[in-house]
């Protein structure tokens, strides 16, 4: 189901942020390991930046940027964003452990919110497992209410969301 689709790429964008928790009990445990030009740690303002060709990896999930920032607050909640270049979008792929099923998607920018379970898109948008497609110049994900949305804009060719979502084949 395409609800699924989105939660399994919305979580593994939790990765994305550095070390937020995982939303599969194996995952958790793995490391997280980064490539960079240039790393940025810095502890007194919980802030780390992953600059120049940053890639991001975790069990089967693979985050790629121009420049990944995560921060955390005082409560411990981190927020991440990933940035690409002009021409370069940030780029996603995971393949589920459950299903083996490969999931990717690429934006212009991604967000996501620790404390919210909110993850947003930005530009250029676009999801994908092996049956489900959705694209927009905007998506976002709220993980706490397992809901969706997706919008239009001057950068799709129509200025409409597309999506395409097959039916079960267990129906």
């Amino acid at each position: 189901m395409f609800i699924s689709l989105l939660r399994s790429f919305f979580f593994a964008g939790i990765v994305l942020l550095g070390s937020l928790a995982w939303a599969e009990e194996p995952e958790q445990n793995l490391p997280v390991e980064i490539e960079a030009n240039s790393l940025s740690v810095d502890d007194a303002k919980q802030i780390q930046i992953l600059e120049g060709n940053a890639i991001l990896r975790r069990g089967n999930m693979e985050i790629k940027a121009e420049k990944i920032v995560v921060k955390q607050d005082k409560q411990g909640y981190q927020q991440g964003e990933a940035t690409s270049k002009e021409g370069s979008p940030v780029k996603f792929k995971r393949k589920s452990s459950d299903s083996g099923e490969l999931i990717q998607g690429e934006a212009d920018r991604m967000v996501h919110h620790a404390k919210t379970d909110q993850t947003e898109m930005f530009g250029n948008a676009w999801v994908k497992s092996d049956t489900d497609e959705v694209r927009g110049d905007y998506i976002k994900y709220d993980g706490l209410n397992e809901k969706y949305f997706a919008k239009g804009g001057p950068q799709e060719e129509s200025g409409r969301v597309t999506a395409v979502i097959k039916p079960d084949s267990d129906q």
